[in-house]
Order: structure tokens, then sequence, then C-alpha cells
């Protein structure tokens, strides 16, 4: 951490999902193809770390290429420190920061108390969007 902006520890990590597979996990799982996920019903997904709270919840399905299709809506209390955290660890650079702390700040003021980001991460047709914020491709969802 050289921008020594990371919490020490992060203090909890809850997941609790349901997956779903092409085939049973047997013996052939491992010795001729693995099942692939075609569901994820995610009950939550949640963690604090330092001043930060994280949870998300939704369902997507996969298709038979990885494709991932459906909503996981995020929740993110005190999401600035979040944003700070990912400038200072280089993961953002500093020059993006005033275009997507306004976005941010604007979907914060739709709904609840503004330290809070409350918005559906959109798997659709092969892209992902954070609200109306569009983040590009969608991950492949692919056991190898």
């Amino acid at each position: 951490d050289p921008g020594d902006v990371l919490p020490d520890t992060v203090e909890t990590v809850r997941l609790d999902a349901t997956l779903a597979f092409t085939d049973p996990w047997d013996r052939s799982a491992i010795e001729v193809a693995r099942p692939q996920i075609t569901a994820i019903d995610l009950d939550d997904l949640s963690a604090r770390w330092g001043d930060v709270t994280f949870r998300a919840a939704g369902e997507l399905t996969v298709d038979a290429a990885g494709v991932p299709e459906g909503r996981i809506t995020v929740k993110t209390v005190e999401w600035r420190r979040l944003l700070d955290m990912a400038i200072g660890t280089g993961l953002l650079a500093d020059t993006f920061r005033p275009a997507l702390e306004g976005a941010l700040e604007l979907m914060a003021s739709l709904e609840g108390p503004s330290n809070t980001l409350d918005a559906p991460l959109t798997f659709e047709k092969g892209f992902i969007s954070f609200g109306p914020i569009p983040l590009g491709p969608a991950p492949r969802i692919v056991i190898r």
C-alpha cells in the first residue's frame, strides 16, 4: 500500500450463494469435463473494510459461452472512502476523480443518505454497467 490508504484488516466477509451447473460434480467432472455454471443466486455478499461496508445480492444466468445476464443490487456505505482507496493505490488515475465522483454523487443522491451508494450492477448482452455507468464487456464465467 504505497499511498498508505488501505485499512489494515478486512473485519468481515460473508457469502451466501447457490450455483447451478450443467452437470453434476462427480468423478467424470474431474476426469472428462468440468460442469459449467448456468445460474448464480447471490443471497448475500457482504464485507466490512475499515469505514467501508459493502453488500450485494441478485441473480444471474450464464449461457453456454459463459456470458452472464441479470442484475445484482450493490449497496456501499462510505463509497467516497472506497474511491479514495482506488485512487490512492493507483487502481484508478486521479484524473478520473472529478467525473467519476460527480456521477457517483448523483447516483447516491437519488436514494438514501449521500454517503451510501445503492445501484444495480446490470449484466446485459455481454456488457456490464453500474447504474447508468457502462463499465465494459462482462467477464466470462467459465470453469477450466
